[in-house]
């Protein structure tokens, strides 16, 4: 029936259903009567700071005089939603928890509301909005120290929950780390310098042996289970060389199995016999260690083609990668790349110390490397 007082204007039939027009009256001058000193959270208003102090003063109040309402009750005479209340209390008590129960004392405890930790949280979490709301300030402020550190992202995201484990789950993952460094994260001197993407080289084919040396022993005299097993006495050696106005380089020594061992000497020019010279300082260290050194696989560099002498060092077998094969010792030239993120291509490693080279080696023998990362991430 057009008119009919039961059906409301909005055509929603049964919520007003048998209500008379003097109750209708009532509730209206009830809802202008109610108190409305908290101001109302619309969907474009949020609680201020006046309305968290008439909270404050109303929570503690119930508390000291030990008359426990509900959270119902309490939004009740407040005239605020019951969820408003709830986000208030949850953000403005101490650990977020604002009532708790007794099982001994057949009680709940209730715990005091403070506006200023409310208003607090509530600034911290509206910095946290928007495009970077899954890399949040905080994490960011940790992750930038990591990355000054070690100079690479994934190496940094692997050191900081090795020594966070109960951050596990709870951070972003790698992938989104990515994501947000080209975008949200440009702004970020730190994300900027260290962020990298690196191509895969194609391998050139029909490769020339080098004529000026002729290796006795190459990577295909080495034994299979020596390259494919790598025991602890199988090393790939390489030489990090200065930039063009340095002089000298690194002698590095890389086990591919076992990441801790890896040895790291300063040479302060590249002939021979200084080469030789670090080299026994490495072979005088891993026999301290009681590391046996067997096998040792390098390049055809002039440094390194004494192949007799360097036996007679080393007291193991040396064997020689193809010419423009850098590839086949790929773990030790990756070991050279991430030397380079701490020392690039323009330093001078005669002007190092022996401090700078512990540390150096120190650094590469915990740094995270990308199959262990995987493993971690699979698992």
């Amino acid at each position: 029936m057009k008119g009919d007082i039961s059906t409301p204007p909005g055509g929603r039939r049964g919520k007003m259903k048998n209500v008379s027009i003097p109750a209708m009256i009532c509730v209206a001058k009830n809802n202008k009567e109610r108190n409305t000193d908290v101001q109302k959270n619309t969907k474009s208003k949020h609680t201020v700071y006046a309305s968290r102090l008439i909270i404050e003063r109303k929570w503690n109040q119930m508390i000291d005089s030990r008359t426990h309402l509900s959270v119902r009750e309490v939004a009740k005479q407040l005239a605020i939603p019951e969820s408003t209340l709830r986000y208030e209390l949850k953000h403005g008590c101490s650990e977020g928890v604002f009532c708790m129960y007794l099982p001994l004392e057949h009680r709940y405890q209730y715990f005091p509301y403070s506006a200023d930790l409310a208003e607090q949280n509530t600034m911290l979490l509206a910095s946290n909005k928007g495009a970077r709301m899954k890399i949040i300030n905080h994490f960011v402020t940790q992750f930038e120290e990591y990355l000054e550190e070690w100079r690479s992202i994934p190496a940094a995201y692997q050191m900081m929950l090795n020594e966070h484990p109960e951050w596990k789950g709870r951070t972003p993952s790698l992938r989104t780390i990515y994501y947000h460094a080209t975008t949200t994260l440009a702004s970020s001197e730190a994300f900027t310098k260290y962020y990298r993407e690196y191509h895969h080289r194609k391998q050139k084919k029909d490769i020339e042996v080098a004529k000026n040396h002729k290796p006795e022993r190459t990577i295909e005299h080495l034994p299979k289970e020596v390259r494919e097993g790598k025991p602890i006495g199988y090393f790939q050696m390489d030489l990090v060389v200065s930039g063009t106005k340095g002089k000298g380089g690194l002698l590095v020594l890389a086990n591919p199995g076992h990441k801790e061992f890896i040895f790291i000497r300063k040479i302060n020019d590249l002939r021979r016999k200084t080469v030789h010279r670090a080299l026994r300082s490495i072979v005088k260290e891993t026999t301290e260690k009681g590391i046996t050194i067997t096998h040792i696989l390098t390049d055809n560099g002039t440094e390194f083609t004494d192949t007799k002498k360097v036996e007679k060092i080393t007291r193991a077998m040396l064997f020689y990668t193809h010419a423009y094969a850098a590839w086949e010792k790929g773990y030790v030239e990756n070991s050279n790349r991430l030397i380079r993120r701490f020392y690039p291509k323009t330093t001078d490693f005669s002007r190092l110390i022996a401090k700078d080279i512990a540390i150096l080696q120190y650094k590469l023998a915990h740094y995270p490397r990308s199959s262990q990362i995987k493993q971690e991430g699979a698992a």
